[in-house]
């Protein structure tokens, strides 16, 4: 009897921070209007806080056929509010960031798509930190960014293959620069490997899937959960590309089958794309990590192309909270 009621007690010990952490109300940022604070919906830590300070789905303030307006890009340690033109995407790339796990034999593997602007139809952004624009934080051109599904979790709460199975993952679709993800990716020891696989798509399919990926990020939120097999980086990056391309045939969705289970990432989705007719085989791309050591420690910042960009911002003026006071460079 005192053996089963001093596990009972413990059971509930473990139990409490999850209990407790779930009644308080998240932190947010004050100087940020697009800081949404989130609790995970469901499972092991339902009602912990997650952790948004790198993290957080995009918000659209305007979608025309010229360009769209969205929250919550993040560049340098920053948020940025962003004017995406869908005529200008030059290039698109699926990049496959391949990563050692604890779990012996697997080839695990994240997936990104890299959209490349014209330097003359680039990303336009302004902070969007009321403390930036206060400080005078200059409005900024991209031309190298990337659209990224990933888990989000509570702090400290890392990934893995199996929790992302067992229901313990928040999943958020991310807006970024290439150059805050390659240093995410690659920093310090980091073993990743990133292939690049050229897309041959139109220009109206790039621009589909900029819109779609946009709306997908809004729509998930932070409300819906990750899995590692049935809704991950990859099966929500095909959604998007099928959402997006007519194809001359029927193609198959996207899924990770037991065949498939030592390598479920890059191999199914190398055939994928092959059997969409979509990899571009006039060229062939180094891998990101090797991209890199070809510039210069000096010039790694040309990564991400940003410029200070006065002359094409006050559209934004129009769309962003009337209380906002930016400093356009």
């Amino acid at each position: 009897m005192k053996k089963w009621f001093l596990l009972t007690f413990l059971s509930f010990l473990s139990f409490m921070p999850l209990a407790v952490a779930a009644k308080f109300a998240c932190p947010v940022d004050a100087n940020d209007p697009y800081a949404v604070a989130a609790k995970v919906p469901a499972g092991k830590y339902k009602g912990m806080c997650l952790d948004i300070k790198t993290k957080r789905s995009v918000q659209i303030l305007e979608n025309n056929s010229a360009y769209m307006v969205v929250t919550n890009f993040y560049h340098d340690n920053r948020w940025w509010t962003a004017r995406v033109p869908k005529d200008g995407i030059k290039d698109t790339i699926f990049q496959i960031a391949l990563f050692e796990t604890s779990v012996p034999f697997i080839v695990a593997a994240h997936t990104q798509i890299r959209m490349i602007f014209d330097s003359q139809n680039p990303v336009v952004l302004v902070p969007q930190n009321l403390e930036d624009q206060k400080a005078g934080v200059s409005s900024l051109a991209l031309t190298d960014v990337v659209y990224s599904v990933e888990y989000i979790a509570p702090p400290g709460v890392s990934y893995s293959l199996l929790k992302g199975q067992f229901n313990k993952l928040g999943i958020v679709g991310r807006f970024l620069s290439m150059k805050s993800r390659a240093a995410e990716e690659l920093k310090g020891d980091s073993k990743e490997i990133i292939k690049q696989i050229p897309l041959d798509l139109s220009s109206s399919e790039k621009s589909a899937f900029l819109e779609n990926a946009m709306l997908q990020s809004e729509r998930m939120g932070l409300k819906e959960m990750y899995n590692t097999v049935q809704k991950n980086c990859t099966t929500e990056l095909f959604t998007i590309l099928d959402d997006s391309i007519k194809y001359s045939g029927r193609v198959q969705p996207f899924g990770i089958y037991i065949f498939d289970i030592l390598n479920p990432i890059e191999k199914p989705s190398i055939k994928a794309l092959t059997e969409r007719r979509i990899i571009d085989k006039t060229r062939t791309l180094p891998t990101l990590n090797d991209e890199l050591k070809k510039v210069p420690q000096a010039c790694r910042t040309k990564l991400s192309d940003s410029v200070s960009y006065g002359k094409h911002v006050t559209f934004l003026k129009a769309v962003l909270p009337k209380e906002w006071n930016h400093n356009f460079v």
